[in-house]
């Protein structure tokens, strides 16, 4: 039986979209088993009961190892830090971990442009922040 060019140029279509939509599916579900940063974080945080030491900030924290530094200084040391923290967040990471922990330490790792923003505007807080580490 022979079909015509448009009947073809359909089930083509059809065909393409099926296959599109299936890959798009097993695409999701991957990723949605992945764990974010944050979750996986908030995982580890979770099953921890001695921490007196927290990182706090940005991507540039988390190659922080706090392990080492734990063994190096004799600190319990927990690195909170995840990509695109801003300050509220690490704000909110501080009252976490003060709150259920006696924290000693707060260690800010952040790049500037996310304390200052893209613009070299400063944000309310960031100015004092600034200051005290410099």
């Amino acid at each position: 039986m022979l079909l015509s060019k448009n009947v073809k140029r359909t089930i083509k279509i059809l065909i393409f979209a099926s296959v599109f939509i299936l890959l798009m599916l097993v695409f999701d579900a991957a990723f949605e088993l992945d764990e974010g940063t944050t979750e996986s974080m908030l995982t580890k945080y979770s099953g921890l009961s001695d921490i007196d030491t927290v990182f706090v900030g940005n991507s540039a924290g988390e190659m922080l190892d706090s392990q080492l530094y734990s063994e190096i200084t004799g600190d319990n040391g927990f690195n909170m830090c995840t990509p695109s923290q801003g300050l509220s967040v690490s704000l909110k990471n501080i009252k976490l971990a003060s709150s259920q922990h006696r924290i000693n330490k707060v260690i800010l790792l952040m790049t500037f442009d996310t304390a200052y923003g893209f613009h070299g505007k400063t944000k309310p807080f960031t100015d004092y922040l600034i200051s005290v580490i410099i």
